[in-house]
């Protein structure tokens, strides 16, 4: 397999571990709201599944732990794994399997029995942190100084190793430092236009092997780089809406993804209308005294319609995906699917443009039918 392939592993399975829940996905206790808090003193007995701006963990959980948010903080001891996204992500807590996570800033800093997965724009596992097992890390900036029991495979733009690797290390990195006190018990290979850089306090057991990148391998690990922090933004800025509209909105969201389904083609039709006119007639408008402050009503509520059609679309392919399952989590697999398509090179576009004509169409039908319905019960 070519060095550039291998980049792309990290990538693929955080996606892959992401859409591949299983069981916990159907949590026993759910947690939903602005700020969600399991107090120190809690015990959860089975699955837990909580979303919401802040969401902190702090009591023990003896299930699995499914978690979203802005903010989120587990520091209470899980049994199962742990599986989690959100802009700032910090994982202290002993987790007795594995722990897979997304975010802008991943920090874990606990004992992890088995595995370890992060992909992020900064990654750090702290000191103190110990990975029973092997560790996939991937971002901007990978910041390693716990104890990895096996083997680490890591994709960064700039990668530093202080802590100890008991097999070996696959670094795909534009930078790669071995800082004093690292220790690499098996081989070091890397790949990228920079050698590694080992310091005279760091020790490498096995053998070095360094493979200048080529040019092609260069601009993929460039690129590879790019896609994650598109799919990584696109997939946070849909979940923070996702969390406010979904759980607080359920029944609305649900007529809509219900309209999207129905009547898919008057969708399309009237949304592609919406998209080209509704620009065209706001700025005609701000050609007028008068029609100025209706322009700008106007371009606001289209705004946030467009805003709103990824959140329908996500939900209504992550029901059609999972069936009855719980709403959120629903619209957490829709928006990562959602997101990753939209962060393709060359279809990304086009999925962008696919994902607003139908949302916004949908959003359209579901609003007339149900004012016509308003109408005929004699209610406004």
């Amino acid at each position: 397999m070519r060095p550039t392939r291998k980049v792309l592993v990290i990538g693929i399975g955080a996606l892959v571990s992401f859409c591949t829940v299983g069981e916990p996905a159907f949590a026993t206790e759910q947690h939903l709201s602005n700020s969600v808090t399991i107090a120190q003193n809690q015990i959860v007995q089975d699955d837990l599944l909580a979303a919401g701006s802040d969401v902190q963990v702090l009591g023990r959980v003896n299930g699995d732990v499914t978690v979203a948010g802005a903010n989120v903080e587990v520091s209470g001891p899980v049994k199962g794994d742990v599986l989690a996204t959100g802009a700032t992500i910090n994982i202290s807590s002993p987790v007795g399997d594995d722990v897979r996570a997304a975010g802008g800033t991943v920090t874990v800093k606990g004992t992890v029995k088995d595995n370890v997965l992060l992909a992020g724009g900064t990654v750090v596992l702290a000191p103190g942190a110990y990975v029973g097992r092997d560790a996939h890390l991937g971002g901007g900036t990978v910041d390693i100084q716990g104890h990895i029991q096996r083997n680490l495979v890591l994709a960064a733009t700039d990668g530093r190793l202080a802590g100890e690797v008991g097999g070996s290390v696959e670094a795909h990195t534009q930078t790669l430092t071995l800082l004093p006190g690292a220790v690499v018990r098996g081989d070091l290979k890397v790949y990228g236009p920079n050698p590694p850089v080992v310091s005279s306090g760091a020790r490498v057991f096995g053998h070095i092997d360094y493979q200048r990148a080529e040019a092609e391998t260069q601009t993929a690990s460039t690129n590879w780089t790019g896609w994650l922090t598109g799919w990584l933004f696109q997939f946070l800025a849909l979940m923070a809406l996702g969390i406010v509209v979904v759980p607080f909105s359920k029944v609305w969201v649900d007529r809509v993804s219900d309209t999207l389904t129905r009547q898919i083609g008057l969708s399309v039709l009237l949304g592609a209308v919406a998209l080209i006119f509704v620009p065209i007639f706001s700025v005609m408008l701000l050609f007028t005294l008068i029609g100025i402050p209706l322009a700008i009503v106007l371009l606001a509520l289209f705004t946030v319609a467009l805003l709103l059609s990824g959140v329908f679309v996500a939900y209504r392919l992550g029901s059609w995906l999972l069936g009855k399952a719980v709403p959120l989590l629903q619209f957490t697999l829709g928006a990562l699917i959602v997101a990753f398509l939209a962060a393709l090179p060359w279809i990304g576009g086009l999925v962008v443009l696919a994902v607003l004509t139908v949302g916004i169409g949908a959003l359209v039908v579901e609003r007339y039918q149900f004012t016509q319905q308003l109408r005929s019960q004699g209610l406004t």
